[in-house]
């Protein structure tokens, strides 16, 4: 019985079926990948969410510092600051001081801000792990000679087994409802190179 709006709506029972995915620790309650992977996504949520703290507006960290000679007048030293900003600085955080000769220094990434890249690579490998993901599928990393092989292993390991999984479920879940020599069968969806096919 399913309860829609308000009204209740009751179903023969070959029109329902339950897919459970599966569960290591308990077979009638089936594990979503989601909940496998909610580790790592709430790691990677409060990640991003220090990351966004440290590269804030009031916390920027400029990515270089430009010196002027100290003995500029402050008309100058505003005329300079602007013409550096406007043909060097648009997009990137440049700090402009008057402290000597102009000099340029640059500031490196730290290691906390290094080993956040790391931990944030690492969360989406692991995610994509759980999802079945092959590495470099959604990242564009994957020459488009090697794209080929890369989707047909996604969906020989991944995409295959689900839709066989579910055929395999309709079975059992269906038989009563039409006898013992109904079968689902999935199609097979994995891509054959066809020099190996002739």
């Amino acid at each position: 019985v399913f309860t829609i709006k308000g009204q209740q709506h009751t179903l023969p029972g070959e029109n329902v079926l339950c897919i459970r995915n599966p569960n290591w620790w308990d077979y009638f309650s089936g594990l979503s990948p989601l909940t496998a992977a909610l580790s790592p996504i709430r790691t990677d949520l409060y990640q991003a969410d220090w990351e966004q703290g440290f590269y804030g507006d009031d916390n920027a960290v400029p990515t270089a510092i430009l010196s002027l000679p100290p003995e500029i007048s402050e008309t100058d030293f505003i005329e300079a600051r602007e013409a550096i900003r406007e043909q060097y600085g648009e997009g990137r955080a440049s700090a402009i001081v008057r402290a000597g000769d102009l000099t340029v220094e640059v500031i490196q990434q730290t290691m906390e801000e290094l080993q956040i890249q790391v931990a944030r690579e690492f969360n989406r490998d692991q995610i994509y792990q759980v999802f079945g993901i092959p590495h470099g599928l959604v990242t564009g990393e994957i020459a488009s000679e090697n794209l080929y092989a890369i989707l047909a292993n996604f969906a020989q390991y991944t995409v295959q087994p689900i839709l066989d999984s579910f055929a395999a479920q309709w079975t059992l879940a269906l038989r009563p409802f039409y006898g013992d020599d109904f079968l689902a069968q999935s199609p097979n969806i994995i891509p054959m190179d066809r020099a190996i096919s002739v």
